[in-house]
Parts: C-alpha cells; sequence; structure tokens
C-alpha cells in the first residue's frame, strides 16, 4: 500500500502504530526503517505471517 499527499507528521506516527498493532498480532516484522527528516519517501515496513499473509 502507498500513501501520498499524506503530511510527513501524519505518516511517521501512523506507520509506529501499524508497527506496534502488526507485532502485537503476531506478524514477524521482517523490515521497518523510517525515513531522513525531509525525505517523504523512505519509510518502509514489510512483514509476514507464519500462514504465508505478507504485506
Amino acid at each position: 500500500m502507498r500513501l501520498d499527499h499524506v503530511p510527513a507528521s501524519q505518516a511517521v506516527s501512523g506507520l509506529r502504530r501499524l508497527h506496534q498493532h502488526l507485532k502485537d498480532k503476531g506478524w514477524e516484522i521482517t523490515s521497518y526503517r523510517e525515513g531522513a527528516k525531509g525525505k517523504g519517501k523512505d519509510w518502509d515496513l514489510f512483514g509476514k505471517r507464519d500462514d504465508g499473509d505478507r504485506t
């Protein structure tokens, strides 16, 4: 999923909440990266579950 045209202040806090939510629900976070300030395109969150689902 991509979030275009979302202010960085909202995107970062949302990504952090999603990261924690997925961990709480049993997802294995395979990659999590927050971009440097001023680089609005550099946030990534990838995870997988034991049943093979991936996002």
